[in-house]
């Protein structure tokens, strides 16, 4: 329960919360009228300076334009590598239950690797909940992506469906657990699939889709035998 009610706790956040403050220094990468709502730093190119990923959007809620922008640190300047339109669904919509998709912490730089994660919660329904988490990393002078997670938890009943999928050696681990007290290690179930027609993308060319599409697309394309 404790779990359930700290992610019931993020999701109430607004962009409004989340926006920070834009350092002198990003100036000349985000416009005046734009305020940045996440940011992550972190070694992305392997050379032992700390780049940066941030979220941006307008200090204007009624325009939707979030933007996802990289820069990599060289010759002590930050430099311009990547620029991203973010999907307009991450917005919020009040009328149709759905929260802001980025979290307190949409975009995370761990082991040389960029992580975007988008949440997804009815606000109109206690019974489940999901996230979606990309995982890209710098190879050949491109973001490719290297990972993705599914978690879905089942609220009512505290059942957790976890599918983490492996681009670089093809592999699907399936794990079912519980966030009952009740529930002990004994009660993870962990499978494993090999995967033969996963579809590769690089962070220019993949379309975030909401809710579970991306995931039902690489079932679809590899059903379990």
């Amino acid at each position: 329960m404790i779990k359930i009610t700290y992610l019931l706790f993020l999701i109430s956040f607004s962009s409004v919360c989340l926006a920070e403050h834009t350092p002198a220094s990003l100036h000349k990468f985000i416009p005046q009228n734009y305020e940045i709502l996440s940011q992550s730093t972190g070694d992305l190119n392997n050379d032992g300076k700390a780049d940066l990923a941030i979220i941006i959007q307008p200090k204007n809620y009624k325009i939707s334009d979030r933007k996802l922008l990289i820069l990599f640190k060289q010759n002590k300047s930050d430099n311009l590598i990547l620029t991203k339109k973010l999907p307009e669904w991450t917005y919020p919509d009040h009328e149709n239950c759905l929260p802001d998709a980025f979290q307190e912490q949409a975009i995370k730089i761990r082991k040389q690797a960029l992580s975007i994660i988008f949440n997804s919660m009815s606000t109109c329904s206690n019974w489940y909940g999901s996230t979606n988490t990309y995982h890209f990393k710098w190879i050949n002078n491109d973001f490719k992506l290297i990972g993705f997670d599914y978690d879905f938890t089942q609220k009512n009943t505290g059942e957790v469906h976890n599918t983490s999928i492996n681009y670089i050696t093809n592999k699907r681990k399936i794990t079912q657990s519980s966030m009952q007290p009740q529930s002990s290690k004994d009660q993870t179930k962990v499978t494993w699939q090999h995967l033969e027609n996963l579809k590769y993308y690089t962070l220019q060319s993949i379309q975030f889709k909401p809710e579970d599409y991306f995931i039902n697309g690489i079932l679809k394309d590899n059903p379990t035998q």
